[in-house]
């Protein structure tokens, strides 16, 4: 198989929640950048849509590793 078979599932549960973990403090962060943008007196709406679909993706991301974390126990 890969080099991942040489990790005990310890390790690779601790990794997915590690990278879930930084993943949410990305996620809270962009919320927060929104909160900034949409405060502006001049709200630049390509920024706010970057900022959404960047929430978007984060999100799938989160799902996607929690969905591989679920498969490992």
């Amino acid at each position: 198989m890969t080099e991942f078979t040489r990790l005990s599932q310890e390790d690779k549960i601790s990794i997915l929640n590690e990278r879930i973990r930084a993943l949410e403090y990305n996620l809270y962060n962009l919320q927060v950048g929104l909160i900034e943008e949409n405060a502006r007196e001049n709200v630049i709406q390509e920024n706010t849509d970057n900022i959404s679909s960047e929430i978007l993706e984060t999100n799938r991301c989160i799902d996607a590793l929690k969905s591989a974390l679920a498969s490992l126990t």
